[in-house]
């Protein structure tokens, strides 16, 4: 059998390229450069270049198919958001057998639009913050003498299609009616439709699931402790935790309503003031910090993997207590806590002080935290991440 992961820069694809791996299965990595981490992996059998999914989405498809032609590929497994909506909105030139472990492009495009999800998480009564859409400028000044300071300005997409191009946007934070009007008048994706939403001060809990044709098969949890950036973003240190019934109960509702098939992640932010869990959105791929699963007992891509090829011989049980660190990650997060935390504690007033900061750095080290990255046992993507982080801060510089 053989597997083409895509995004090999992702460190997601990194932890699947050495699960699958490990297994013995033959991995072919794919990413815009041959310089990436999974390629670099003991655990990949080949690797291979395609154009960007950003900006090239036709060259991107064609690519794709010679790939899994020449390599005789029996299992697709796109990485990012951009080559899932890519490979989905164009399933028609895969054979099916090659998309088996992924979902419908209607299921999926379902739980993108986070407009619609809110929409589909409000009809089974999952807790949601108060949001409101905007669709224009007319929509914004119609609301903003209403709103509550601070927001959270969060597009409806995480990756937008524009002429064929996709375009990466971000969650922002407005702490007046003037920051906000700034933002969306220099911001120029907010032009296309967005949130305005309540901000939840609280700690992220992820909630991890593999679904086959709208059936659990296995559940996961984490804690994030710590994020990049301090405000909420991808994690750079989590902790795995048991899976709580009620956040499990409304999300198994909600992915059965839809008939979801393959991976998902369900975040939430769990209130700090009262223990409310509150939906934040869902992404139908893997997740940054897939290696913690792994670590802790779930095997997410050999379960993904074994689904796709019928063996129902699962584990689905796991350890908590784990930890997973990205040490580069952590570093930028430390980074920001020190020289950027103006910027932050305006928000977020329970940011810890600097020195607390530094302090909580080298403070989760042991048996029970790993690193996701850097492995002594496949040491080879830490170096290429780590050189590939040196380049980009000379080049920041410049």
């Amino acid at each position: 059998m053989k597997v083409l992961i895509t995004d090999g820069n992702c460190r997601s694809a990194l932890a699947a390229t050495r699960s699958l791996g490990s297994h013995g299965i033959f991995v072919v990595v794919g990413d815009e450069s041959a310089d990436n981490i999974s390629a670099a992996s003991r655990f990949c059998g080949a690797k291979c270049v395609y154009p960007s999914p950003f900006t090239a989405s036709h060259a991107f498809l064609k690519e794709i198919s010679r790939i899994i032609e020449t390599h005789h590929i029996d299992l697709l497994i796109p990485m990012s958001d951009v080559a899932l909506d890519n490979i989905l909105a164009h399933e028609n030139i895969f054979s099916p057998h090659l998309l088996r472990a992924l979902p419908s492009y209607k299921a999926y495009a379902e739980l993108s639009n986070k407009n619609n999800l809110l929409k589909l998480a409000a009809e089974i009564d999952m807790k949601i913050p108060e949001s409101i859409s905007v669709y224009d400028k007319n929509m914004l000044y119609d609301h903003i003498g209403a709103i509550l300071y601070p927001v959270v300005i969060k597009p409806i997409k995480s990756r937008i299609n524009i002429n064929g191009k996709y375009i990466s946007t971000s969650i922002h934070y407005a702490s007046s009616k003037e920051e906000l009007i700034h933002l969306y008048t220099t911001i120029p994706y907010l032009k296309e439709p967005f949130l305005l939403q309540q901000l939840i001060r609280g700690h992220g809990v992820g909630l991890f699931s593999l679904f086959d044709k709208g059936n659990p098969v296995a559940y996961f949890s984490h804690m994030r402790i710590r994020e990049k950036p301090p405000s909420g973003g991808v994690s750079v240190l989590c902790k795995s935790i048991p899976v709580d019934d009620t956040i499990r109960e409304k999300a198994e509702l909600l992915l059965k309503k839809i008939g979801w098939n393959g991976v998902v992640m369900v975040e939430y932010k769990v209130d700090s003031s009262t223990g409310t869990p509150y939906l934040m959105e869902i992404n139908g791929r893997f997740w940054g910090s897939l290696q913690l699963s792994i670590d802790s007992g779930i095997d997410f891509p050999y379960l993904l993997f074994k689904m796709a090829t019928h063996d129902n011989d699962f584990s689905v049980r796991y350890r908590s207590g784990v930890m997973s660190r990205w040490l580069l990650g952590d570093i930028d997060h430390l980074y920001l806590s020190i020289f950027r935390r103006k910027n932050y504690a305006k928000i977020f007033d329970s940011m810890p002080g600097r020195l607390r900061a530094i302090c909580n750095f080298f403070k989760y080290n042991g048996r029970n935290c790993h690193f996701d990255v850097l492995r002594i046992d496949d040491i080879a993507p830490f170096f290429i991440e780590a050189r590939q982080y040196i380049y980009s801060l000379f080049a920041s510089e410049k």
